[in-house]
């Protein structure tokens, strides 16, 4: 049996690629305009001021109350809805592989590595015979800490250190790179509300101007972004280097080129809205991986997908429980997705007994720009002061 390389199999990138040149290629400079300033926390607190319900801070935590009745929270980025047994497995990249594989749920094999078993790690990589892997802390979050397309013992050597400064527990991953994109899908109390794919930063050449240029280019139109503006575009100079090609370089008319190979928002990713195109199959593939922590109520399931109109092939990677959800509040190109407002409904319902729940049930994926809670931001926070 032939083994296929790079140039004759899809990897992360070619699908990538494919996916901006159908959807994004012409008009990569014309993000979405509108909204209003916010973070993920202030999202929520927004759609508890819309329900007139009252918040006290105490740090980063916020406990949320309906008149005297405290309906729950956000610790951290974290609402109430999740457990702490939840919270342990997804911090694991590990342990939750383990339970997402032993429920049947597709998620790419991996092996965990100490810092001290840095020749066990080289002995795994050439165990993979070329196949392209990637190594990211097993604790990691945010994107940080994580390379694709690690292959040798040289590209382990540049990996290692990176990953293990993001691990708090001093743990790396070593996990067998699936040819995807990267779709992140809003599970909140068992069902998928909302979903996104996230593409690592990227420009299009015109034959005339550097990666460099282009660069300063993408950073000027990312001003226009009420979330993007403040995101560092990160170039990786050593992801270039393995694809032969050094920040100077002209791109060719039309050309494609990622500037690094995270699709994290944090490290420079765009989200682009797919709600109304992914497969009902990878919806219910996301639900049934949040289903499988047990506690786990408000999660973002992260699914790589060959083909996001297609569900064969789609794979779990990661499941957080912590989810930005400025991703769909927020897309770079799409339909912003009124989220927050599902978080605080779900909260709300939580606390209610089954005979007081008697509010219809609303959906994220309904929700439309005109009531997205961008819009409101403002009005919200005005309310807020006045209180």
């Amino acid at each position: 049996m032939n083994q296929e390389t790079d140039a004759q199999a899809d990897t992360p990138e070619s699908v990538n690629v494919q996916f901006v040149e159908q959807h994004l290629r012409d008009r990569w400079l014309r993000f979405n305009e509108g909204g209003q300033e916010l973070s993920h926390t202030d999202a929520i607190l927004a759609a508890a001021s819309a329900r007139e319900l009252t918040f006290q801070r105490t740090g980063k935590n916020v406990l949320m109350f309906d008149g005297d009745r405290c309906v729950g929270g956000v610790m951290g980025a974290t609402p109430s809805m999740n457990s702490s047994f939840s919270q342990l497995v997804a911090s694991s990249k590990l342990l939750t592989k383990s339970v997402l594989r032993r429920a049947g749920v597709p998620s790419p094999p991996a092996r965990q590595f100490t810092e001290s078993e840095w020749t066990q790690a080289s002995d795994y990589l050439l165990a993979q015979s070329g196949r392209r892997q990637v190594v990211k802390p097993s604790d990691g979050r945010q994107g940080l800490g994580i390379t694709t397309g690690v292959k040798t013992q040289d590209h382990l050597l540049q990996a290692w250190p990176h990953a293990m400064q993001a691990s708090p527990a001093g743990r790396v991953l070593i996990e067998a790179e699936v040819p995807g994109v990267d779709v992140r899908i809003l599970v909140i109390r068992g069902r998928a509300e909302a979903a996104a794919t996230r593409i690592p930063p990227f420009v299009v050449g015109d034959g005339r101007h550097s990666i460099l240029e282009l660069t300063e280019d993408l950073r000027a139109a990312r001003m226009s972004h009420v979330y993007l503006k403040d995101r560092v575009v990160k170039v990786d100079g050593s992801y270039l280097e393995r694809h032969q090609l050094a920040p100077g370089d002209v791109l060719g008319d039309g050309e494609v080129q990622f500037l690094n190979g995270t699709a994290n928002l944090s490290q420079g990713g765009v989200s682009v809205d797919l709600t109304d195109s992914i497969p009902a199959a990878v919806m219910s593939l996301a639900e049934s991986a949040s289903a499988s922590i047990p506690g786990l109520n408000f999660a973002g399931v992260d699914i790589l997908m060959p083909d996001p109109t297609q569900a064969l092939g789609a794979s779990v990677i990661e499941v957080n429980t912590s989810p930005n959800l400025l991703v769909h509040e927020a897309p770079a190109y799409g339909q912003p997705r009124g989220v927050a407002h599902t978080v605080v409904q779900s909260m709300i319902d939580s606390g209610l007994s089954q005979g007081e729940r008697n509010l219809p049930e609303t959906s994220a994926v309904e929700s439309s720009p005109a009531k997205s809670l961008l819009s409101r931001m403002w009005a919200a926070r005005i309310a807020q002061r006045r209180r």
